[in-house]
């Protein structure tokens, strides 16, 4: 058995509480009194283990007890609310223990002026003594315009109510049904605590619009100065895209005049009039522009290819470049041409195939694709379209097939030029 008393720091001074007698294997509590700041515990006793565990009796997510009386004024600020909005499972108790017989609370509405709010309020008591009401106030006057009570439900003590507010500030209160249940009894007396679960929804806005207000001057400027802002910053990539398009075509008409592109390439390298590296940035520019021309114009304009194969809806054409070109030194560079006239070509790739020797493999290709190993993947090309690649290809076989291997119509499909194109075709 032990004996244990609690003195309490209450503003300046220290209040001691009554002494609590605890016999072994039981529990007492020590219910604080109001306004405590600190307390201290003293136990005296001869045994060796005591359990002293902290509760608190604070309503929902402050950290004091809801006042059992309505506020002076609704723009206190430190007064427990509940939202309309956002209220689900606060909890509370009615603590007997510590003269606690009501608790007051603030609901608040967000909504326009003349709006109706309606509000679904559960409440999920424990005990058939617990009541509620909620009183709807005149946001002016603060006078109580109407009342609702609620009653606890016979077999489950839960408590449920439809009503309708208007936007603002009203109350709900929770109060023990017997007045008179702490006559004669104590501060920290046995009487069980009456615990509550507080849900509140808002179901439907019944009436009243939101109230529109005409803009200012200067936000009519802003905002027409924003609006001006954004159109412009979302037409510029489109005046980009037109340029670039239109300078693409210039590109193209110019190209196309030209003949044999691809021997023009090589005499300049042959008269140093432009380094391998010029050259090659040069030939790479050209893709996108040549690509824009009929096949035929095309082909014209790069020179007449070294190997060449056109099925119904298919072209295919490879010339061998010099190999200057090349990326790294010693790879053997080729200029790919494919015009699909009449299909379209999903999940499509390129294969360089060395009929003899060791295989080839792809070092570099440009435009940038996907590639590996003596595959170049081109993915989707759509009817009517016409791209041309440069391939370095790293190896030692004098021979490459060419071949196109992919879906159309959702049917796999395999096209290869029938001859093999030779490495040295060109200077022989």
């Amino acid at each position: 058995d032990i004996t244990a008393s609690v003195s309490l720091r209450i503003g300046d001074a220290w209040v001691a509480m009554p002494e609590v007698f605890v016999q072994q294997n039981t529990v007492e509590r020590i219910y604080v009194y109001p306004n405590t700041t600190m307390a201290m515990l003293n136990i005296e006793s001869s045994v060796h283990w005591v359990d002293v565990v902290l509760e608190s009796t604070a309503d929902g997510n402050t950290t004091s007890d809801a006042p059992a009386y309505r506020p002076s004024s609704p723009d206190e600020t430190n007064w427990p609310t509940l939202y309309a909005e956002n209220t689900a499972d606060y909890s509370g108790e009615l603590t007997l223990a510590t003269m606690d017989t009501s608790d007051v609370y603030l609901i608040s509405v967000d909504g326009w002026v003349d709006s109706e709010h309606r509000l679904h309020i559960v409440i999920d008591g424990n005990s058939p003594d617990l009541r509620g009401v909620v009183q709807e106030l005149d946001q002016e006057t603060m006078e109580v315009l109407s009342e609702h009570e609620l009653s606890p439900d016979l077999f489950t003590y839960d408590m449920n109510l439809y009503i309708t507010l208007g936007p603002g500030l009203h109350f709900i209160e929770f109060y023990h049904v017997n007045d008179s249940i702490l006559q004669d009894q104590n501060w920290g007396n046995d009487l069980q605590p009456l615990e509550y679960n507080i849900d509140i929804t808002k179901v439907t806005t019944e009436i009243g619009e939101e109230p529109w207000f005409a803009p200012s001057d200067e936000a009519k400027f802003w905002g027409t100065t924003v609006r001006w802002i954004l159109g412009l910053g979302m037409m510029l990539p489109a005046v980009y895209l037109v340029y670039a398009m239109q300078k693409t075509r210039r590109n193209a008409a110019r190209i196309g005049a030209m003949k044999q592109r691809l021997a023009m390439l090589t005499n300049l390298l042959d008269e140093g009039t432009k380094s391998p590296e010029q050259t090659r940035k040069s030939l790479v520019r050209s893709l996108e522009a040549v690509a824009t021309l009929p096949w035929e114009s095309a082909i014209a304009s790069w020179g007449e290819p070294q190997r060449s194969y056109t099925t119904d809806g298919t072209s295919i054409a490879v010339w061998n470049l010099d190999s200057r070109l090349a990326k790294s030194q010693g790879n053997w560079p080729l200029l790919v041409g494919l015009n699909t006239e009449n299909e379209t070509w999903d999940i499509a790739a390129f294969r360089f195939d060395a009929p003899y020797g060791q295989a080839l493999s792809v070092e570099h290709v440009e435009p940038r694709l996907l590639h590996q190993g003596e595959e170049v993947f081109v993915d989707t090309i759509a009817k009517g379209t016409t791209i041309f690649l440069t391939i370095d290809l790293a190896g030692e076989a004098t021979q490459v097939d060419v071949e196109l291997n992919g879906h159309v119509d959702g049917v796999p499909r395999g096209m290869r030029i029938p001859t093999a194109l030779t490495r040295f075709g060109e200077e022989e």
